[in-house]
This record gives C-alpha cells, sequence and structure tokens, in this order.
C-alpha cells in the first residue's frame, strides 16, 4: 500500500536506506584508522612515560589527561569568547578546530591509558579472567546508573568529520543530574539575591519578574561554559 499510494517517497526512502549500507565498509575502515592513532600514541606511551614503573607510567597519564583536559576547555571556552573574530575567516576556525582535535583525541588516549594501565596494576593483577569481568560489570553496572552507558560507543559505531567548527569544537555536556542540581542551587541563589536587594520576601512569583532572562539561561543551561556564564545575583 506504501509503495502504491506514494511511489517517489518509497523510492527515496529505499535509496536513502540503500545508500547507508556504503557507510558500512567506510566506518570500518575509519575505525581501524582511529585504531592506529591511538594504538601509536599508545606505544610511545609505553616506551617513554616510566617504561620501567607501570604504577607511575598510569599516574603519569592520568595527570595528562586532566592537563589536556583543562586545556580543551580553555580552547572551547576561548573560541566562544571569540566567535566574532573567528567567524570572518576559515583559516582561523579550522586552526582552532585542528588544535582542539588533537587536543581532545591526546586527552582521550592519556585518560583511557591512565584507567587501563592502574586497572591492570591494582585491580586483581594476578587474575585476568576476574580483573575482566570485575571491570566489564563494574563499567556496565555504574554506567548504567549514571544514565551514560552510550558514551562507551567509539567507531565503527561513531563518526565524526571536520570542516564545521561550530560542531566540532565542544565541549561534553554536563552530566543531567548535575546540570540540574546546578540550576537548581543557581535558581535557590537567585531567589535569595533578590529578596536581599529589595530588603524582603516577596511571592516566589512577584520575584520572577526580577529574574527576567536569568530564568532562560538556566533552563538552557547545559554545558560548563553556559554555566559559568549564569550571574550568581541579579545585580549585573
Amino acid at each position: 500500500p506504501l509503495l502504491a499510494k506514494k511511489p517517489a517517497m518509497a523510492m527515496l526512502s529505499l535509496s536513502q536506506g540503500s545508500l547507508l549500507w556504503l557507510s558500512v565498509p567506510l566506518n570500518m575502515f575509519l575505525a581501524a584508522l582511529v585504531v592506529a592513532y591511538w594504538r601509536g600514541l599508545w606505544y610511545i606511551l609505553d616506551e617513554k612515560l616510566a617504561p620501567h614503573n607501570k604504577e607511575l607510567s598510569g599516574w603519569l597519564c592520568v595527570s595528562l589527561a586532566f592537563a589536556s583536559t583543562s586545556l580543551c576547555l580553555g580552547i572551547f571556552q576561548l573560541s566562544q569568547r571569540c566567535r566574532g573574530y573567528l567567524a570572518h575567516s576559515p583559516v582561523r576556525w579550522r586552526l582552532i578546530e585542528l588544535l582542539y582535535t588533537h587536543a581532545t583525541a591526546a586527552a582521550s588516549v592519556f585518560a583511557w591509558r591512565g584507567a587501563w594501565v592502574l586497572f591492570d596494576v591494582y585491580f586483581y593483577p594476578n587474575d585476568i579472567f576476574t580483573s575482566g569481568w570485575g571491570s566489564f560489570l563494574i563499567g556496565v553496572v555504574l554506567l548504567s546508573l549514571m544514565s551514560s552507558m552510550r558514551s562507551t560507543v567509539a567507531p565503527p559505531m561513531a563518526a565524526a568529520y571536520d570542516g564545521n567548527p561550530r560542531e566540532s569544537i565542544a565541549f561534553p555536556p554536563l552530566h543531567p543530574w548535575l546540570a540540574s542540581f546546578l540550576k537548581k542551587e543557581a535558581h535557590s541563589n537567585n531567589i535569595g539575591a533578590a529578596k536581599a536587594i529589595h530588603g524582603q520576601d516577596r511571592n516566589p512569583d512577584e520575584i520572577n519578574k526580577y529574574r527576567g532572562s536569568h530564568e532562560a539561561k538556566l533552563s538552557s543551561a547545559t554545558s560548563v561554559a553556559e554555566l559559568s556564564r549564569i550571574p550568581n545575583n541579579l545585580s549585573s
């Protein structure tokens, strides 16, 4: 019936579905290239980062992960503040995109290798079966409780492409639970500030008119950068 009533739409749908099959070998190829990048940097760290002390090497990698992640956040915030300047030159955007991409890629390898090595050192190091199943269950249970299982997805089931800095220069959003908690705290602080400014307790509906655009900012705050721009009081 669908083909009889809407043959053009049906053919378009079938065509799009067929084209998706082309992404299977392409994504497998991308996955192999990502593995090449990760494997190369991982082995360089194995060779150069405290190679004779596995425990120290793991902790150094974790430290590098924190440092490089902080650098990525700094680059992201800088790109947001300088959007007007960067928008006038695609070359500037591209340079920032390249810097950010390489920094985030390195941060990912540092974090993964650091955690991996420390699991090897501390979590049943002499029993690979228990260590494997234990770490797998820890990951599944805690990620599920945090509603973050999709964070495990990587190529070939995930792919990102260069050339659009407004999408590729993006810092991971806050976890929904944490974002909700911070918004509630900011909401409470703003109400308290409104009471202090006007010298008396007011009805919440009345206070809302003094909050104006701050409520909109609170409702849309989903990232570290956005939350950092929410004012702590209503005097600004």
